[in-house]
């Protein structure tokens, strides 16, 4: 905690889960993310590549109540102000403007049709276009950087990065603690068996995700340590 507030509160979902089912709630029960902190929203292209911003990491989704998401998102905002560096007052009043937009918006869903609301999207095309005549001109450029950088992020590159031809077939690049890779080659019963685990999920999938999976084979398989884990 001293080394880090920040770095605590990302892994403290489970906690800060027990200390909110001792308070009251809305009773609007959702298939919360789980871990809406700040970080966790970010730029992401989209099934159609288009870039969107969106939240990410939902690996701890689970049913909970609606306002939990909220609540952490709101003490995430002033948690990172704290760290790094704003005042208290600053702090408050970048948790209180971060569910004030989130109220304002889920306002203007509320009032649209089903179907426009399904296909609603922040494009983060539009969004910097808006943002382009109101910001100082080094925000600005900060943010095309950023936006630049998030278009470089593909599968294709990390792939690349993560992985080594070895005898023609593309292996997972050994990076101990937190990448392990498991000898797959020497055990064909756990290839089978991970060969039919990725056919099993296949046939959950949509007709079209199917489409593009099919095009796809099983390559090599190694344990990950991810995040504060």
């Amino acid at each position: 905690m001293l080394a880090s507030p920040f770095a605590y509160f990302r892994g403290a979902a489970a906690p800060m889960a027990w200390d909110l089912a001792h308070l009251p709630t809305s009773g609007i029960r959702v298939q919360a993310c789980g871990d809406a902190h700040l970080l966790n929203f970010g730029m992401y292209a989209a099934p159609d590549r288009r870039m969107v911003f969106d939240v990410n990491d939902l690996d701890e989704t689970l049913p909970a109540p609606l306002e939990w998401e909220v609540k952490r998102l709101a003490a995430s905002f002033a948690v990172a102000a704290r760290a790094n560096g704003f005042t208290d007052r600053d702090a408050r009043a970048a948790a209180r403007r971060a569910v004030r937009s989130y109220r304002t918006e889920m306002a203007g869903y509320a009032a649209m049709r089903f179907l426009k609301v399904w296909y609603s999207r922040i494009d983060i095309a539009e969004v910097s276009r808006q943002f382009d005549a109101l910001q100082p001109k080094a925000a600005v450029l900060r943010r095309h950087r950023d936006i630049a950088k998030a278009y470089r992020r593909t599968s294709l590159r990390a792939f690349l990065k993560m992985c080594d031809q070895v005898d023609g077939q593309y292996r997972i690049r050994p990076a101990p603690p937190e990448i392990v890779r498991y000898p797959i080659e020497r055990h064909p019963a756990v290839l089978e068996e991970l060969r039919s685990a990725v056919a099993l999920y296949e046939r959950t999938l949509e007709a079209d995700r199917r489409e593009v999976l099919r095009r796809y084979r099983y390559g090599d398989f190694a344990r990950k340590v991810v995040g504060v884990g």
